[in-house]
């Protein structure tokens, strides 16, 4: 390792001495860069650009800090604004002599001078730290890293001493590129889905649905456990085309109807026009819609849910409480029909076919339960392996399969409760759901957040007719695995919302489909002089244009862009291009369309 210290601070006895204006060349490879704190505060670090991924020791320097608090001063990753950055290189370094990391702590403070450091006059520090673009914990290379500060493990949701200031690597692909298209070698009408957004405004999500009606996209969320000083959960509605928060619905009633904050852990189904039913713990069933400043509900005695789903009639939601499965009419809260189901669990409802489906036990062996909503009787048992967590369970309203999470297999059965197929995996299926107008289904896999992992998951986009990848999976860095995971996909799949809870985001990923030609130009004979016109069309998503033709309307699957003047075939790259072709005022053979590559 080698320090890099600019010959502007080597003179330098403490950072209140230290002058640190950074001129044009602030952003060149290995210069100093300074970040600023949301109360003032400068952290400055010696070299922030073109480390050396197998080692480097850089000098970080702080002032203005608040100095009644303790801070860990490390690279780690970064996760965005407001969010704690994490896992940082070097891992728990509780020795205090690993180098990766400093931990800055108050005058007396009861590890002062043994494994930490006291604060200099003001608020400062001066200290070193070892740094390496990859170990055990985080991979520099693959995530956005920064030197950070913040408020040590003993206050950890006190964000007020988070200053960040990025770090790149050599050899490190920083992004960038063309726009993201698929490239020239993409078959025609190949689709893929791309991340365009991620919506930062919703708490820690835990479920989601997108109105079919309103078109709103309903949050379920708890609160964030590194925001101490604020309360994010309840129910949110966003517009899922801006991420634009529309409301946020945080109070509930409980036992006795006293209204509280809750926790919004399942989105249960739409109700009418606006609004949705939802499931709060441990035994609560609200409604809301926008708008709202609190929710209707009910609060239940006995034991705690464990599932809950939208009845065949939206006036009523059935929920899984212990081994009874009920119906419970939605506006007055009564309890109209009962099953008792042994050892019930999660559970997955198909309102078009009255079907629901329960996770149970049959003495030893485990069990998925089909039962006739209309009768509230069993239909249908399966047996389940023995040895796998469950941890959802889907009806797809196409085939009315019934798809079943474990621990990295998908269990298919049909709508009898017939084995159909196993998905294997390595990371953990979190949640599923199912798009009627195309036939797809979409498979939420989460890292296992074990040391077998790599920190990331992935959206699985499948044929749910044949179980045939439908578009090759996205995938979703620093996706780990959360108790509760939700996925909405928009009419048609034109856009899939997951949850990244451990993230605290909804990250929307949008339809692509490369640009196919569905027309090609006719033979067309014409005169000395005459302007010839070739037509051809294509479809794709975003809608295909050729240059200078106007903007389309709407970008929708399968939409024809059609061109005149001489078109040549869309490249699956970019628009296609457009010629004008004149036939010359002499004698001529008829003019034809030129083959294109």
């Amino acid at each position: 390792m080698h320090l890099r210290r600019p010959a502007a601070l080597l003179g330098a006895a403490a950072l209140t001495t230290a002058s640190l204006a950074l001129g044009p060349a602030a952003h060149a490879a290995g210069t100093p860069r300074t970040g600023t704190g949301a109360d003032g505060q400068k952290l400055s670090v010696s070299a922030t650009a073109d480390l050396d991924p197998a080692g480097e020791t850089l000098r970080v320097t702080g002032r203005g800090y608040d100095e009644t608090k303790a801070i860990y001063v490390a690279l780690c990753r970064d996760n965005g604004d407001g969010k704690v950055p994490g896992p940082c290189t070097g891992g728990a370094d509780e020795s205090g002599q690993g180098g990766a990391s400093h931990w800055i702590v108050p005058e007396g403070d009861p590890y002062a001078g043994v494994l930490a450091t006291t604060w200099g006059a003001g608020g400062t520090f001066d200290v070193e730290i070892r740094v390496r673009a990859r170990d055990a914990s985080v991979d520099c290379l693959r995530h956005s890293c920064s030197v950070v500060t913040r408020v040590d493990h003993r206050n950890t949701g006190d964000r007020s001493q988070d200053v960040r200031v990025p770090v790149t690597w050599k050899g490190q692909d920083t992004g960038g590129g063309d726009d993201g298209g698929d490239g020239v070698d993409v078959p025609p009408g190949t689709i893929s889905y791309v991340r365009s957004a991620a919506y930062t405004n919703v708490g820690r999500p835990l479920d989601l649905l997108l109105h079919p009606e309103s078109g709103k996209l309903y949050v379920g969320s708890e609160n964030i456990p590194d925001t101490g000083d604020v309360a994010e959960q309840g129910l949110y509605a966003v517009d899922p085309g801006t991420g634009k928060l529309l409301g946020h619905i945080a109070q509930a009633p409980g036992a006795g109807g006293a209204m509280a904050a809750r926790v919004v852990r399942r989105i249960i189904g739409p109700l009418a026009g606006d609004g949705v039913a939802f499931h709060f713990p441990l035994r609560g069933i609200g409604a809301a819609e926008d708008g709202d400043t609190a929710a209707r509900g009910h609060w239940y005695d006995g034991a705690s849910f464990t599932g809950v789903g939208q009845d065949a009639d939206s006036s009523s939601v059935l929920i899984a409480a212990g081994p009874e499965l009920r119906r419970v009419d939605l506006a007055t809260g009564a309890v109209t029909d009962t099953v008792t189901l042994e050892g019930g669990g999660r559970l997955g409802v198909d309102a078009e076919r009255g079907t629901a489906w329960s996770i149970g036990t049959a003495g030893e062996t485990r069990v998925l339960r089909r039962v006739d909503t209309a009768t509230f009787q069993v239909t249908a048992t399966t047996e389940l392996p023995a040895d796998d967590s469950v941890f959802f369970v889907g009806t797809d309203p196409a085939t009315g399969n019934v798809w079943v999470g474990g621990t990295t297999s998908v269990l298919v059965f049909d709508k009898a409760g017939k084995p159909l197929t196993t998905l294997t995996g390595v990371d953990r299926p979190s949640a599923a759901a199912f798009d009627k107008e195309t036939g797809r289904a979409f498979v939420l896999r989460e890292d296992l957040s074990d040391e077998t992992g790599d920190d990331d998951g992935s959206l699985e986009i499948l044929d749910g007719a044949t179980f045939e990848q439908a578009a090759a999976p996205v995938t979703l860095p620093g996706s780990e695995s959360t108790s509760y995971a939700g996925i909405a996909v928009a009419p048609g799949a034109t856009s899939v919302y997951v949850t990244r809870g451990m993230a605290n985001e909804v990250v929307r990923l949008d339809l692509r489909r490369s640009p196919k030609v569905v027309q090609s130009p006719t033979d067309r004979t014409a005169a000395p002089g005459d302007k010839v016109t070739l037509t051809a069309a294509a479809e794709g998503t975003p809608n295909p244009r050729w240059p200078g033709a106007s903007a389309p309307t709407a970008a929708r699957p399968g939409r024809r862009s059609r061109a005149r003047r001489g078109t040549r075939t869309p490249s699956p790259r970019g628009p296609p291009r457009t010629a004008t072709r004149t036939a010359p005022s002499s004698p001529t053979p008829p003019v034809r369309p030129v083959p294109r590559p």
